[in-house]
């Protein structure tokens, strides 16, 4: 079974929607795969030191990453998490 990480912005009403789009579609098409998303890991009003934890605990845990790219910037928390992630050795799909 995979663990997907599921990386992108987060910081608006529309973004967290979208968010929950992508992870529906994924939950929906592959059914032994968990997938993990940072907005779901520990409760919004959590601190910033222990939302990164446990955000890098699960980078640690999950063996591919989709991370929602588009826009006209790349989110920063992200683009973090992507690089993170690469210098792991993992599977990242943009």
């Amino acid at each position: 079974m995979h663990k997907i990480y599921l990386s992108g912005p987060l910081f608006s009403r529309s973004e967290i929607a979208w968010g929950e789009r992508v992870r529906s579609f994924l939950k929906d098409r592959l059914e032994d795969a968990e997938i993990i998303w940072p907005h779901e890991i520990v409760p919004c009003h959590a601190g910033p030191e222990q939302i990164f934890q446990a955000n890098v605990q699960a980078l640690h845990e999950c063996d591919i990453m989709v991370a929602m790219l588009d826009g006209p910037q790349v989110d920063d928390g992200a683009a973090w998490e992507v690089g993170y992630f690469f210098r792991q050795g993992k599977k990242i799909l943009g």
